[in-house]
């Protein structure tokens, strides 16, 4: 029986799958691409062949066998039934592995509760105390921080080419800074003594000049 025009794929596939079992015979690609639009009018010849290749790779419910130069298609009713209880038993060992997998794992949840704070208890068939393991994962955690700081310092301080020259290029602009400043504080004091008349010595006391500034001081003091 026809489908009804602007019927879904599903449908059409249904459509063919009941061509193929009232009929039970064998056919060629261009045997169908006539028949199945004339038995199924909501199909066109122009899909026939695209269905019946969705319906061998995708659903697995066509066979087709080459056979000279041609290919052949069939499909029966007990394929169907055989695939249906192919299917079912594989779903029932999936469903056993599972179910064996689900009562592993609930046995080893309820060992682990069971000796959640246990003094003693069983891993793998060895006998453990807790306070033992628990004294040893302390000092395994110390080393690995003690490690990571190790690594971190060691970070810290390995450079590389890169960074050793921006540090070098760091460096000489504070020392450029720091030789503007010395000279702008030499200068200063040697306009005050000049102007003032004053010793050098008070103004650095006075204003906390380091000694490093001493010896310039005394060559504008004896200008």
């Amino acid at each position: 029986m026809g489908t009804k025009k602007g019927c879904s794929i599903d449908e059409k596939k249904q459509s063919i799958l009941n061509f193929f079992q009232n009929e039970y015979s064998f056919y060629t690609i261009k045997e169908l691409e006539k028949l199945i639009p004339k038995k199924c009018p909501s199909i066109s010849s122009m899909v026939v062949k695209e269905l019946l290749q969705a319906m061998i790779d995708e659903d697995g419910l066509i066979s087709v066998e080459k056979c000279g130069n041609i290919n052949v298609y069939w499909c029966f009713k007990n394929q169907i039934n055989q695939k249906i209880y192919e299917n079912c038993t594989r779903l029932q060992k999936d469903i056993e592995e599972k179910t064996i997998v689900v009562s592993d794992l609930e046995l080893r949840v309820a060992s682990t509760v069971k000796n959640e704070r246990a003094p003693n208890f069983t891993y793998d068939n060895k006998k453990y105390k807790r306070l033992v393991e628990l004294d040893k994962l302390k000092k395994l955690d110390m080393q690995c921080k003690t490690l990571q700081n190790e690594y971190d310092s060691l970070m810290e301080n390995l450079w590389d080419e890169q960074t050793l020259v921006k540090k070098i290029h760091l460096l000489e602009k504070k020392n450029d800074d720091l030789n503007i400043l010395s000279d702008n504080i030499d200068s200063i004091i040697s306009y005050l003594v000049n102007k003032y008349l004053v010793d050098a010595n008070d103004i650095r006391k006075e204003y906390g000049i380091q000694e490093e500034y001493k010896e310039y001081s005394k060559e504008v003091s004896g200008v």
